[in-house]
């Protein structure tokens, strides 16, 4: 497989893209969350972010999609693997699980609270930067900040939930 680092890198990258690709259209805001707090904040109107959030939303279950029929084969593979080792229905919906691929899980026994705080603070941290970058009086940042941002936050996030780091 890959490392927290190449797996944080290729995240940020793929973030990177999106932005350069999108940022035109659509602000570049591809999170829920932030579309909200954009409307709370009044940067945003609200018939409008529904739009987006289905969007966004849709737009994900897209992407799960295409990374499931493209991996179809190596999914297949290490769920039959797990299977005959009777393994799979404790490891299903795990980071370490076929399931791990599609969305994040957290490993047994992690204390919920924990996690939620986890990913609030990351969240948090990740909406204050992109506020700093799109903020026209701050001459000091690069939109570049936000792809570094999101890629600390993965990799803060991965070494939560992954019990073999």
């Amino acid at each position: 497989m890959c490392s927290v680092f190449q797996s944080g890198i290729a995240y940020g990258i793929g973030l990177a893209l999106a932005f350069i690709l999108c940022a035109s259209t659509s602000g570049g805001h591809f999170h829920p969350g932030l579309t909200i707090a954009l409307v709370v904040t009044k940067k945003f109107p609200p018939v409008k972010a529904v739009r987006y959030i289905v969007s966004q939303i849709l737009g994900s279950y897209v992407a799960c999609l295409l990374v499931y029929v493209q991996y179809n084969g190596m999914i297949s593979q290490a769920t039959k693997v797990l299977e005959a080792a009777g393994t799979l229905n404790s490891v299903m919906f795990t980071p370490q699980g076929p399931a791990g691929i599609f969305a994040f899980y957290i490993r047994p026994g992690s204390n919920v609270g924990q996690v939620f705080l986890n990913e609030f603070v990351c969240d948090f941290v990740f909406g204050v930067v992109i506020w700093a970058v799109l903020d026209p009086t701050n001459p000091f940042v690069n939109p570049i900040y936000d792809s570094l941002d999101l890629w600390l936050d993965t990799l803060s996030f991965y070494l939560w939930i992954r019990p073999g780091r």
